[in-house]
């Protein structure tokens, strides 16, 4: 399958309104299934020929899934797996959005918080002049804990 078709596939994951959004009448537990499923198909299919943006679309499709069905401490195993996308996004290629997602999550999300790495990444991205204005208190405040 082309990275094209790879990339078609992974909008529809990280569409807010998508056909795997949880808004409306539908059967969650099925569409977090479908979600699920749809997401390792797609992880399977690019193993060993990924690029950095097939790994930061796979990033965000996992942290919708895991914001949208998954609750509490049960959703460290898929921050992980937004956490480790995030990384090949970064070592696939320049991915300043990637690089910053990750530092917004090492210093947000409790179950994979790691300061260190993510003020390393926020210096990075400071010192390109790349950091996004929105990650500036997010920052400050992390430095402070």
């Amino acid at each position: 399958m082309g990275e094209q078709m790879i990339e078609s596939r992974l909008s529809r994951l990280t569409d807010g309104g998508g056909p795997f959004s949880p808004l409306g009448e539908f059967d969650k537990t099925q569409l977090a299934i479908s979600m699920l499923g749809e997401i390792e198909e797609i992880e399977n299919l690019v193993r060993d020929r990924t690029s950095s943006r097939i790994e930061y679309q796979l990033a965000l499709a996992m942290q919708n899934y895991s914001g949208w069905y998954v609750r509490g401490d049960e959703r460290a195993p898929y921050l992980e797996r937004v956490v480790a996308h995030l990384r090949k996004a970064i070592d696939a290629g320049e991915c300043v959005d990637a690089k910053a997602e990750l530092a917004r999550i090492l210093i947000e999300e409790r179950l994979v918080r790691d300061l260190d790495s993510a003020l390393k990444l926020a210096d990075e991205l400071k010192k390109t002049g790349k950091l996004p204005d929105c990650m500036s208190s997010t920052v400050e405040n992390a430095k402070r804990w």
